[in-house]
Protein backbone atom coordinates (compact mmCIF):
# COMPACT_ATOMS: atom_id res chain seq x y z
CA UNK A 1 0.00 0.00 0.00
CA UNK A 2 1.55 3.28 -1.15
CA UNK A 3 2.34 5.29 2.04
CA UNK A 4 -0.03 8.55 2.52
CA UNK A 5 1.81 11.14 0.85
CA UNK A 6 1.62 14.78 3.61
CA UNK A 7 2.09 17.02 0.96
CA UNK A 8 -0.57 15.81 -0.67
CA UNK A 9 -3.44 15.40 2.22
CA UNK A 10 -5.19 16.72 1.35
CA UNK A 11 -7.36 17.08 1.48
CA UNK A 12 -8.89 18.94 1.43
CA UNK A 13 -12.12 21.32 2.49
CA UNK A 14 -14.28 24.14 2.93
CA UNK A 15 -16.58 25.79 0.66
CA UNK A 16 -20.13 25.99 -0.40
CA UNK A 17 -22.15 28.44 -2.02
CA UNK A 18 -25.53 30.67 -1.71
CA UNK A 19 -27.52 30.68 -4.55
CA UNK A 20 -27.00 33.77 -6.37
CA UNK A 21 -28.89 35.68 -9.22
CA UNK A 22 -25.75 35.75 -11.72
CA UNK A 23 -23.35 33.24 -12.79
CA UNK A 24 -20.75 32.62 -9.80
CA UNK A 25 -17.10 32.41 -11.51
CA UNK A 26 -13.79 30.83 -9.86
CA UNK A 27 -12.49 33.68 -8.00
CA UNK A 28 -15.81 34.32 -6.08
CA UNK A 29 -15.66 30.56 -5.11
CA UNK A 30 -11.93 31.16 -3.97
CA UNK A 31 -12.53 33.84 -2.16
CA UNK A 32 -15.88 31.90 -0.26
CA UNK A 33 -13.07 29.27 0.66
CA UNK A 34 -10.98 31.78 2.27
CA UNK A 35 -13.30 32.89 4.38
CA UNK A 36 -14.52 29.66 5.75
CA UNK A 37 -11.26 28.77 6.48
CA UNK A 38 -11.18 32.00 8.83
CA UNK A 39 -14.60 31.16 10.58
CA UNK A 40 -14.26 27.42 11.05
CA UNK A 41 -12.09 27.04 14.69
CA UNK A 42 -12.03 22.56 13.80
CA UNK A 43 -12.61 20.34 11.54
CA UNK A 44 -13.29 16.41 11.21
CA UNK A 45 -13.91 14.28 8.10
CA UNK A 46 -13.29 9.99 6.96
CA UNK A 47 -11.95 10.18 4.00
CA UNK A 48 -10.61 7.60 0.85
CA UNK A 49 -7.20 8.13 -1.40
CA UNK A 50 -7.01 6.83 -4.31
CA UNK A 51 -3.80 6.58 -6.64
CA UNK A 52 -3.71 5.56 -9.94
CA UNK A 53 -0.80 5.36 -11.87
CA UNK A 54 -0.63 6.07 -15.50
CA UNK A 55 2.60 4.27 -16.07
CA UNK A 56 1.91 0.56 -14.62
CA UNK A 57 -1.97 1.16 -15.20
CA UNK A 58 -2.20 -0.07 -11.23
CA UNK A 59 -4.43 1.67 -8.54
CA UNK A 60 -4.55 1.55 -5.09
CA UNK A 61 -7.15 2.75 -2.12
CA UNK A 62 -6.47 3.24 1.30
CA UNK A 63 -8.78 5.19 4.04
CA UNK A 64 -8.30 7.51 6.59
CA UNK A 65 -9.30 10.49 9.56
CA UNK A 66 -8.71 13.65 9.59
CA UNK A 67 -8.53 15.90 12.46
CA UNK A 68 -8.02 20.16 12.38
CA UNK A 69 -8.19 22.88 14.60
CA UNK A 70 -6.88 26.47 14.50
CA UNK A 71 -4.40 26.71 11.98
CA UNK A 72 -1.54 24.69 12.27
CA UNK A 73 -2.67 21.70 14.58
CA UNK A 74 -4.01 18.27 13.12
CA UNK A 75 -4.00 14.86 12.98
CA UNK A 76 -4.34 12.34 9.55
CA UNK A 77 -4.45 8.80 10.43
CA UNK A 78 -4.28 5.52 8.11
CA UNK A 79 -4.31 1.85 8.46
CA UNK A 80 -0.41 2.11 8.17
CA UNK A 81 0.49 5.44 8.91
CA UNK A 82 -0.48 8.26 11.98
CA UNK A 83 0.72 12.27 11.01
CA UNK A 84 0.11 14.89 13.95
CA UNK A 85 1.19 17.98 14.73
CA UNK A 86 0.56 20.25 17.36
CA UNK A 87 1.51 23.62 16.24
CA UNK A 88 5.12 23.45 16.48
CA UNK A 89 5.87 19.91 16.09
CA UNK A 90 5.13 17.34 13.74
CA UNK A 91 5.59 13.50 14.25
CA UNK A 92 5.29 10.44 11.74
CA UNK A 93 4.85 7.50 12.61
CA UNK A 94 5.13 4.49 9.98
CA UNK A 95 3.73 1.49 11.34
CA UNK A 96 5.54 -0.92 8.91
CA UNK A 97 8.57 0.68 9.74
CA UNK A 98 8.19 0.68 13.26
CA UNK A 99 9.37 4.56 13.33
CA UNK A 100 8.86 7.81 14.64
CA UNK A 101 10.12 10.54 12.99
CA UNK A 102 10.34 13.91 14.81
CA UNK A 103 10.78 17.74 13.42
CA UNK A 104 9.87 21.18 13.29
CA UNK A 105 6.69 21.48 11.32
CA UNK A 106 7.85 24.85 9.87
CA UNK A 107 10.44 23.18 8.50
CA UNK A 108 8.51 20.62 7.07
CA UNK A 109 7.40 22.47 3.66
CA UNK A 110 5.39 19.73 1.80
CA UNK A 111 3.08 20.01 4.17
CA UNK A 112 -0.40 21.48 2.75
CA UNK A 113 -3.14 21.82 4.97
CA UNK A 114 -5.93 21.83 3.90
CA UNK A 115 -7.18 25.44 4.77
CA UNK A 116 -3.77 26.26 2.66
CA UNK A 117 -4.60 24.60 -0.39
CA UNK A 118 -6.26 27.70 -2.39
CA UNK A 119 -3.59 30.02 -0.25
CA UNK A 120 -1.08 28.45 -2.19
CA UNK A 121 -2.40 26.85 -5.17
CA UNK A 122 -3.81 30.21 -5.78
CA UNK A 123 -0.47 31.70 -6.54
CA UNK A 124 1.19 29.46 -9.13
CA UNK A 125 -2.25 27.98 -10.91
CA UNK A 126 -5.22 29.68 -12.94
CA UNK A 127 -8.56 28.83 -11.25
CA UNK A 128 -11.38 28.00 -13.57
CA UNK A 129 -14.97 27.44 -13.25
CA UNK A 130 -16.05 24.40 -14.64
CA UNK A 131 -19.65 22.91 -13.62
CA UNK A 132 -22.02 22.39 -11.13
CA UNK A 133 -23.13 18.87 -10.72
CA UNK A 134 -24.24 16.27 -8.03
CA UNK A 135 -21.16 14.35 -5.48
CA UNK A 136 -22.61 11.88 -3.08
CA UNK A 137 -26.02 13.17 -3.61
CA UNK A 138 -24.54 17.01 -2.60
CA UNK A 139 -25.15 19.84 -5.27
CA UNK A 140 -21.35 20.88 -6.07
CA UNK A 141 -19.27 23.38 -7.60
CA UNK A 142 -16.67 21.99 -9.43
CA UNK A 143 -13.36 23.63 -10.07
CA UNK A 144 -10.42 23.11 -11.46
CA UNK A 145 -6.91 24.98 -10.88
CA UNK A 146 -4.73 24.91 -14.06
CA UNK A 147 -0.24 25.25 -13.41
CA UNK A 148 0.64 28.49 -14.96
CA UNK A 149 3.95 27.21 -15.87
CA UNK A 150 5.88 23.40 -16.76
CA UNK A 151 7.73 23.40 -13.86
CA UNK A 152 5.11 22.66 -11.26
CA UNK A 153 5.02 18.94 -10.24
CA UNK A 154 1.03 19.18 -9.90
CA UNK A 155 -0.50 19.93 -13.47
CA UNK A 156 -4.38 20.46 -12.53
CA UNK A 157 -6.05 19.89 -9.46
CA UNK A 158 -9.70 19.66 -9.66
CA UNK A 159 -12.25 20.42 -6.66
CA UNK A 160 -15.52 19.56 -5.76
CA UNK A 161 -17.12 21.90 -3.41
CA UNK A 162 -20.37 21.79 -1.71
CA UNK A 163 -22.95 24.38 -3.05
CA UNK A 164 -24.60 24.79 0.35
CA UNK A 165 -21.78 24.57 3.33
CA UNK A 166 -18.67 25.98 0.97
CA UNK A 167 -17.19 22.48 2.30
CA UNK A 168 -14.75 20.85 -0.12
CA UNK A 169 -16.21 16.99 -0.78
CA UNK A 170 -13.29 15.85 -3.26
CA UNK A 171 -10.50 17.17 -4.59
CA UNK A 172 -8.52 15.02 -7.74
CA UNK A 173 -5.14 16.45 -8.88
CA UNK A 174 -2.72 14.86 -11.45
CA UNK A 175 0.66 15.19 -11.51
CA UNK A 176 3.49 15.60 -13.98
CA UNK A 177 3.93 12.04 -14.83
CA UNK A 178 -0.06 12.09 -15.26
CA UNK A 179 -0.97 9.80 -12.23
CA UNK A 180 -4.04 11.02 -10.83
CA UNK A 181 -4.55 10.92 -6.60
CA UNK A 182 -8.44 11.40 -5.60
CA UNK A 183 -9.69 12.42 -1.98
CA UNK A 184 -13.01 11.75 -1.41
CA UNK A 185 -14.42 13.30 1.81
CA UNK A 186 -17.55 12.19 3.92
CA UNK A 187 -18.82 12.90 7.55
CA UNK A 188 -17.60 16.32 7.09
CA UNK A 189 -18.24 17.93 11.16
CA UNK A 190 -17.05 21.48 12.20
CA UNK A 191 -16.42 23.11 15.49
CA UNK A 192 -16.28 20.32 17.10
CA UNK A 193 -14.70 20.09 20.51
CA UNK A 194 -11.18 18.74 20.36
CA UNK A 195 -9.11 18.27 22.63
CA UNK A 196 -5.83 18.84 22.51
CA UNK A 197 -4.00 15.67 23.21
CA UNK A 198 -5.85 14.85 20.12
CA UNK A 199 -2.64 16.78 18.78
CA UNK A 200 0.07 14.96 20.01
CA UNK A 201 1.61 11.52 19.62
CA UNK A 202 2.51 8.92 22.49
CA UNK A 203 5.05 7.31 21.12
CA UNK A 204 4.62 3.63 21.65
CA UNK A 205 7.26 1.63 23.26
CA UNK A 206 10.09 -0.20 21.14
CA UNK A 207 9.89 1.77 18.08
CA UNK A 208 13.05 3.65 16.62
CA UNK A 209 12.88 7.63 17.36
CA UNK A 210 14.53 9.76 14.37
CA UNK A 211 14.51 13.59 15.88
CA UNK A 212 14.93 16.22 13.16
CA UNK A 213 14.70 19.06 15.38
Amino acid sequence: MRSLSINTIVLILFIGSIHTLWAIDAEDIIDKVKNKYEEIGSLTANFTQSFKWKLAGESQEQHGSLFIKGKNKFRIETEGQIVVSDGTNLWTYSKSNNQVIIDNVDNAEEVILPREIFLKFSQNYNPQYLREEKYNNTDCYVVNLIAKTDNQFIREMKIWVARSSWLTQKVQHTDINENITTYSLRSIKVNQDLKDTVFSLQIPENVEVVDMR
